[in-house]
């Protein structure tokens, strides 16, 4: 759907902000279209990204589902300066029969290995502060 709206979001006179690392499935980056359009949106400093709610995207609906990490390089290295994260509490999404719900400090843990793994060692500290 993003891909089809391309023209329109490019045109948009606000800033952009997509959630849940784009609703993009981690096996699926690189080759999906709307990663593509991400990746341009936030290089041309039109968008935001979060980093939240791996476990949406996750096909096994796990926070730390290693599948994500390279999900998450290619918007931390793409532009680590338009790269937001969130807990994503209450976890109203995961309440639907997610169980255990998702571990917030084990997510912030994943989001320091993904921000290691950039081998920028000042990313985590745009995510979280800049």
């Amino acid at each position: 759907l993003l891909a089809e709206q391309a023209d329109v979001l490019r045109r948009l006179p606000v800033a952009l902000v997509f959630d849940h690392f784009g609703r993009i499935a981690p096996a699926l980056a690189g080759r999906h279209p709307a990663h593509a359009l991400l990746l341009e949106l936030l290089q041309a400093g039109r968008a935001w990204i979060k980093l939240s709610g791996g476990y949406i995207v996750s096909e096994r609906h796990a926070v730390d589902d290693p599948a994500l990490d390279a999900l998450a390089a290619t918007y931390l290295r793409a532009a680590p300066g338009r790269v937001l994260w969130g807990s994503d509490w209450p976890h109203a999404t995961a309440t639907a029969g997610l169980q255990p719900l998702p571990d917030d400090a084990q997510q912030l843990d994943c989001l320091a290995r993904w921000a290691r793994q950039t081998g920028d060692g000042l990313a985590l500290h745009r995510v979280l502060v800049d």
